[in-house]
């Protein structure tokens, strides 16, 4: 806008941005942007993960559950790795197998293994408890989480 001031001579100031102003504006928009979009990749990862965990939890306690239910004597309930202890997950004193399809993700991201200790409590009677161990760890994208419960059976007593 052109404008006389009282001399009569013109006024070339403008009001508004310049082009500088304007980029720089569009800049750190943009740079706030992809902070928002990381951000948001990193909680949708995040959420990912904790389903994951989450469902590990539920069938951990499932097993423990099933395996409360068995008899004291159960051949599912037999420590056949006595070296190994209860951490073991390659050669597990059991496991569910390959092909049981109650088991989600079971395209070789979950599995569910217990170990058994047998007699971890000396008092009263070594023989009359058993120390389980219920491991499910999944592997997903090159990483290996692992969920594990322990729990100790004691020998019904009449």
């Amino acid at each position: 806008m052109l404008t006389c001031n009282a001399m009569g001579k013109s006024d070339l100031s403008q009001g508004g941005f310049t082009l500088i102003e304007a980029l720089i504006a569009i800049a750190v928009l943009s740079i706030g942007i992809l902070v928002l979009s990381t951000m948001q990749t990193t909680a949708i990862q995040g959420n990912a993960t904790a389903n994951r965990i989450s469902a590990s939890t539920d069938w951990a306690s499932d097993q423990a559950e099933q395996i409360f239910a068995w008899n004291f004597g159960d051949s599912r309930l037999v420590d056949t790795n006595t070296s190994n202890g209860l951490d073991e997950v390659v050669n597990p004193d059991h496991s569910l197998p390959d092909n049981d399809d109650s088991v989600p993700y079971k395209n070789g991201r979950l599995s569910v293994v217990w170990n058994v200790e047998d007699g971890p409590v000396a008092e009263p009677d070594p023989d009359m408890t058993k120390m389980i161990r219920v491991i499910v760890y999944n592997q997903d994208q090159g990483s290996s989480k692992r969920v594990s419960f322990d729990y100790i059976k004691m020998k019904y007593m009449k």
